[in-house]
């Protein structure tokens, strides 16, 4: 094959690509909107309890959530807490947070990965 078929191809992907709306506006009923939370806790004060994938799950869930090609929710719409970050006091402001902007025709999602406690 010749380098012009090749450069061809890949402009046509590139430009196909352009073209893609995230597919979040396309699944999103009048009126609808889709908050999550994703919590990932790997870390924990007795390393006996630690875990070993609880933090890399979420953030993939995460991504895979707010990913313009397959995704169903807004990146603004989705906190991330891992570790440290995931402490009671700002899982309880998230989950506040949540409680005030959503409304009956919204979808809220909540992923956890880690102990339970």
């Amino acid at each position: 094959m010749n380098e012009g078929f090749h450069r061809d191809i890949l402009a046509k992907k590139k430009e196909k690509h352009k073209e893609v709306t995230p597919v979040v506006n396309h699944l999103l009923k009048d009126g609808e909107t889709r908050y999550g939370l994703v919590i990932g806790i790997q870390d924990y004060a007795n390393d006996q309890l630690n875990l070993r994938y609880a933090a890399n799950d979420a953030q993939s869930i995460y991504e895979l959530m707010v990913d313009d090609q397959c995704g169903m929710f807004e990146r603004e719409h989705v906190r991330l807490l891992l570790n440290n970050d995931a402490t009671k006091q700002n899982i309880w402001r998230a989950l506040s947070k949540l409680k005030r902007k959503v409304t009956h025709s919204d979808t809220v999602w909540i992923y956890y990965a880690g102990h339970a406690a």
